[in-house]
This record gives C-alpha cells, structure tokens and sequence, in this order.
C-alpha cells in the first residue's frame, strides 16, 4: 500500500488495525470470522447511519424466526412525527403478511413469512416497492421521508427503536441511486455478532438490549 510514492506499513481504522504489510499485502479485517447470519431475538437492532430518499434502493436476504401476532416487526424502517414514514421490509401482526409500508398504508405480500427469503425494494415516482423471490408488490403515497437513519432490524421511531424484529439477517445491501453505499456482512468479534460493512470498512454493533445470535462460522 502506498500514499503517493511511499510505502505504508500499517493503516488503522481510529484503533483497529486494517492493514499491514508484515506477511504480505493482505488487509487485516476487523474481525475473527465471517458467520452465516446475525440473528436478534427481538430486543437487539443495528443503527446503519444510512437516511431513506427516493434513490435508496435495499436487498437483504433475511428470515424471520418469529411471526407471533404483533403489530408489525421491522426489517428496516424509519419514522418521523409529521413526515411520511417508510419501512422497505416488515411483517404485519395479525396472521402474518410480509409488507412493505409508506405512512398508514401496507402492500402486503403472500409469500410464507417464516422462510427464508431474498427482498429487494425501491421508489419510483411517489410508490415503494417489494419483491420477494421475483414477486412484486407495490404502495403509493411518498410525500416525504423521514430523515432519520434506517435501523436494521428494526423501525427507528423518531429516535428510538420500535417494531424490532425476531429474525436472522444474511447479508444487507443498500444503494444510493446505482452507487453502493452500504454492503455488511454478518461476522463476529470473539462471541460478539457486528454486521461488516465492506464499503467502509466499519464494524456495526448492537444499539438495543442483550445480545445478538450467532450463525455458524463460515
């Protein structure tokens, strides 16, 4: 690694290690192992600094483990008191329907909620919209997006978590427009779950209570 013509032995993300040139120019990750999925059990949720707009688009590929009668569990979302609020990924209480929601207003989705599944949403002109596994919902009404930064695993209710869901979370994709802005990665610290954002190099911890699940190490 070289910072215009001069080599660079160590690179640190504030203190954690990210690169050295003993052994070779393999980065150092900030991590001990990637694991199959991050699993919260419905108290533990992720902040991704990451607002809604017109232009983000998501892809996550998740499973809930939980599909008791609830109002709603929040794969993503966020919300603002007086702004139209948006969660690209949920699951309504009631029976269970996969949703994808802007205000008061649901599109739901009859795929089976407890799978696992791959979901990808996105805006066009003033409607969200769903799909999973290849099958399309969509919800009109966009005034506006709460500027709040999505919670994964959750719904960020004007600063502070609601709706969080009991579910496993493989991987999340966030674009903004066709830049991708946010790719993590379930991984584990020891025994500690993060989700490893690979754009910027960071580690994602929990922001809520207890503790995350780990999947197997891959």
């Amino acid at each position: 690694m070289y910072l215009g013509g001069i080599a660079i032995g160590k690179a640190y993300l504030g203190s954690d290690l990210v690169y050295s040139s003993v052994g070779g120019d393999t980065p150092v990750l900030p991590y001990d192992a990637e694991i199959e999925y991050l699993q919260s059990t419905g108290t533990q949720y992720i902040d991704t600094g990451i607002s809604m707009s017109t232009s983000l688009k998501t892809e996550m590929k998740a499973q809930y483990t939980s599909t008791s009668d609830r109002t709603s569990m929040a794969l993503i979302g966020a919300f603002d008191t007086g702004t139209t609020f948006a969660v690209p990924v949920g699951l309504q209480g009631n029976g269970g329907k996969l949703y994808v929601q802007i205000g008061s207003g649901y599109a739901l989705s009859n795929a089976t909620q407890s799978s696992l599944h791959t979901f990808t949403s996105w805006v066009s002109g003033n409607a969200m919209y769903l799909d999973v596994d290849g099958i399309t919902v969509s919800q009109s009404g966009i005034s506006s997006f709460s500027t709040r930064p999505l919670y994964l695993f959750a719904r960020n209710n004007a600063g502070t978590a609601g709706n969080i869901a009991s579910a496993k979370m493989y991987y999340c994709k966030l674009w903004s427009g066709t830049t991708l802005v946010f790719d993590a990665i379930p991984v584990r610290v020891g025994t500690t779950g993060y989700m490893y954002d690979r754009v910027s190099g960071q580690l994602f911890g929990n922001s809520g209570t207890d503790s995350f699940t780990l999947g197997n190490d891959k």
